[in-house]
Parts: C-alpha cells; structure tokens; sequence
C-alpha cells in the first residue's frame, strides 16, 4: 500500500471515530474534569486527539461537571439505575416481569417449576394445554378444562363437565350380584339351609334344586355391547378322596328398555378336585353372554339350578354362595338418567391424545349437551 492509501485510510477510521465519539455523546463536545474540553468539530489529527482526550482527564458529562480519575476515559453513564428510559419496552426478545408479553416459541426448562403454594397454572387460550409426555404418546393431558391420561387408546378421560370415560386396557370390570340365600325358594326341589360355620347358614343344592333370583339390572356405567361374564361362587361340603363333578345351569333374560324379554339357558359341569379341604371356596366360571345388543339399565332375571352331571356327585351338596355377573365398565355412570346419550365430537386442531378408540383417531364419544367452545366441533 502506498503513502497516500495509507493516509486515505487513516483519515477514514479517524472520521469514524470521531463520529462515533459524538454519537455517544450526542454532540460534538465532550466535557472534562476541571473545566477541559474537546470539541470534535476542530481540525485536529490522530496524535492530536489523542492528546486532548488524555488532557481532559476522566470522562465527561452532558452538562458541566465531571469527574474521574487515572488516564483512562469512559464514555457514558457508569451506573445502570442512571441510564434514562429504564421503564421503556425497548427488548422485545425478553420476558416481562408484569407477565404482559406473551411467548411465541417452547420455553425448554430443565430445571424444576417453583410455585408458591396459592398459585395456579392458567390457560387462556381455547387451544391452550399443559402436556406430560413419555415416548411417543401424552401420557397426562390438560386441555381447556379436559383431562386425559393415557397413550391415546389406553386412557381415563375427563371432559369439562367431570363426566369420566374409560378407554381400551384403562376400562375396568364390576360386579351384578345375585344373592342365594335371599332368593324365592319353590314349594318342592327346595335347596336345603344348613348350617356353614359355627354361626351361619348357606343353601346347598342337591339335582333338581332351583331358586328364583332377585332381579337386577346392568349397571349406568357398563360398556354397552361388551360380553357378560357369569358365574357361581361354591364351597365345598366335606372332603372326597376322590374327583367329584357338579353342573349348574341358569335359565335368565337380559331385557333392554322398551324390549321383549326372552329366555336364555346355559349350564356348565365342574370338577372338584380329590381332597379339596371343607369349606373351600372355589369360582367356577359359567358361561360368556354375547353382549351386541344390551344396554345399561336392562333388566336381568334369572333362575339357578343344579342339574344332573356326567361323573361322580360329591359326597354332600356343595354350597352355593352367589351367583354373578362381571361385566366392563367404561364410566363411572351414565351421562343421563336413561340414556348414556353420547355425542361424536371432534378435536378441531386434529389433536389424537384423547381420541377414545373410535374409527376416526381424531373423533371423540362426548357427553351430549355440551356446547361447542372452539376446541371441539359437534359432528
């Protein structure tokens, strides 16, 4: 580079420098200490300025005044409570203490969420929600005032009214109890009551032996057209060194509302093992009704009987306990009184972590009633 490049150069980074010196200071003269100052506007060369900002001795301030001390200069406020303007937005890019700027993106936090004890998490939005995920799959959900925990297929489901549902694996089993010892008896082929233990009493059956059991009907909260599953709660009478055999039989009608009632019989033989100890209680699974067609609130009557079996009867009759019925539950109850009455609703956004096992993986069983509130349509 020749001298006049050179000079060329230099002349353009000390232009720059004492542009950028008045734009700190927001005019062309810098005040010193002790009454010194430099005003940028002069004709002044490298080693001149230099020399002038070293003389001036500590910084300068708007007005007059100053103060320093050392060679050194500092330009601008040295405090941040002094700088002007500390209560302007001028940071878009941060959080505000008030709360008042929303965020755009994920907040990755990978440390712990301290709350004091009164305080809440709030969504404001109609498509706000709080995920807990695991894998793949939501395994907790909390949706505008929904709440879902599962995998998506597998899952209990609260919808904004507290109306529980139970989906795939998460559906659980329950109970219809007939009791035995509380059933009509005939007038002949009677069971015997005789004495259990000590202080109680069981029917025991001998062939031919029939009550007629109380009526029940299929629980609010079963998973209508699901299979039933009965059976028989026995014990033993006595101990037989041997295998013996028992068969029951039950002649019942599952009537939904406004049905015909239609009888079913189905009967079913068991062994009791050689030396089962007196008094064991043994479950003996009876027969699988094919639940299509039956709804909650359907009538139930049955007859139990003990009828005629292939092998060897036992020594004494055994005890019959109760007579049941498992059957699965997908609610708590009914959404209403006579009717689960469900609606097909659908996550608008296309959301699939409260998808309830229908065809549809964006379509949800919802209770009827409810209206829309933007984050699910009525179909």
């Amino acid at each position: 580079m020749n001298m006049h490049a050179m000079y060329t150069q230099l002349q353009s980074q000390f232009a720059a420098i004492k542009r950028t010196l008045m734009n700190m200071k927001g005019s062309p003269v810098i005040q010193g200490f002790a009454g010194k100052r430099l005003d940028l506007n002069e004709h002044l060369n490298v080693k001149e300025l230099l020399a002038r900002l070293d003389a001036i001795d500590g910084g300068y301030t708007s007005g007059s005044g100053g103060g320093g001390g050392g060679s050194s200069i500092v330009i601008g406020v040295t405090a941040h409570s002094a700088l002007t303007g500390l209560d302007h937005d001028d940071h878009v890019q941060y959080f505000l203490a008030d709360g008042t700027r929303q965020l755009d993106g994920d907040l990755d936090i990978t440390g712990d969420i301290l709350m004091d004890t009164l305080k809440s998490i709030g969504l404001g939005a109609a498509l706000g929600r709080i995920l807990f995920t695991s894998g793949v799959h939501d395994k907790v959900s909390v949706r505008d005032a929904e709440f879902c925990a599962g995998d998506g297929t597998n899952q209990v489901f609260i919808d904004e009214l507290g109306n529980m549902k139970f989906e795939g694996n998460a559906t659980v089993w329950n109970d219809i109890q007939f009791s035995i010892s509380t059933a009509k008896v005939p007038a002949s082929n009677a069971p015997t009551w005789a004495v259990f233990t000590a202080n109680t009493k069981k029917y025991k059956f001998d062939i031919n032996d029939y009550v007629d059991l109380e009526s029940q009907e299929i629980i609010h909260g079963y998973e209508e057209g699901t299979d039933v599953d009965t059976h028989i709660h026995l014990f033993t009478n006595g101990v037989d060194v041997t295998d013996r055999t028992v068969k029951y039989e039950i002649a019942f009608a599952i009537t939904n509302f406004n049905g015909v009632a239609s009888e079913t019989v189905v009967s079913k033989e068991f062994i009791i093992p050689a030396n089962t100890a007196d008094r064991t209680h043994l479950y003996l699974d009876l027969a699988e009704i094919t639940g299509t067609s039956i709804l909650f609130g359907a009538d139930i009557t049955a007859r139990f009987k003990r009828i005629a079996a292939s092998g060897t009867d036992p020594s004494d009759d055994p005890f019959i306990s109760q007579f049941g019925m498992h059957v699965r539950q997908d609610s708590v109850g009914s959404y209403e009184e006579k009717s689960k009455s469900l609606k097909t609703w659908v996550l608008n956004d296309a959301r699939s972590f409260v998808t309830l096992g229908l065809a549809n993986p964006d379509a949800v069983t919802y209770a009827a009633g409810i209206t829309s509130n933007g984050f699910w349509d009525a179909q």
